[in-house]
């Protein structure tokens, strides 16, 4: 499923950057990215794609894979990218954004655990992604392929359910940290 998602969004995203592109209120950013989270830190990339809406506002989605030091698979949000666009300095614009979406994330492992009474059951523990959320500033320059710079606050949820010998257990855990994004933007 997620792999599906991914492809239609890029999909999407190629189809109609033309059109957007045309009439000088489209963008496409790729950025590389590096962050910090409490205990760790986090690398990866995103590409947004959306669409200028007068002169302040911009409307798009994204997408991110990232890789998490003590995490094993990568985690993949898909995000709305809602930006507001301040007056803009001579030679680039000031933006704040907010991105809520839902990261994907799915890791599974089993073992035998042994029983008091003798004998032993599975455990199995299933590792899925949540909630995803980042907000922050960016900088981006003018021209048609002009340079990004974002610094964001995101948050990222991890749900986990346990079970052995048919009871279970649901948790939820959330990472927060900086990323810094430094990219080109068409």
């Amino acid at each position: 499923m997620k792999k599906i998602l991914i492809l239609v969004y890029c999909l999407i995203s190629v189809a109609s950057f033309p059109q957007r592109r045309n009439k000088n209120n489209g963008y496409l950013s790729i950025t590389p990215q590096f962050g910090f989270y409490k205990g760790g830190y986090n690398a990866g990339g995103a590409v947004n794609t959306g669409v200028k809406i007068g002169k302040m506002a911009g409307i798009g989605l994204g997408v991110e894979v990232l890789k998490f030091k003590d995490v094993k698979n990568p985690y993949i949000p898909v995000y709305g990218d809602f930006r507001y666009f301040f007056a803009p300095a001579k030679g680039s614009q000031v933006f704040f954004t907010a991105q809520p979406g839902y990261g994907f994330y799915n890791q599974t492992y089993s073992a035998l655990v042994p029983l008091p009474g003798g004998g032993y059951a599975e455990q199995r523990v299933e590792n899925k992604g949540g909630f995803y959320f980042g907000t922050g500033l960016g900088v981006r320059g003018t021209g048609k392929v002009a340079p990004i710079v974002s610094v964001r606050y995101t948050n990222y949820e991890f749900n986990n359910e346990a079970s052995l010998a048919g009871s279970g257990i649901k948790s939820s855990a959330r990472k927060g940290g900086v990323s810094i994004n430094f990219g080109i933007v068409f």
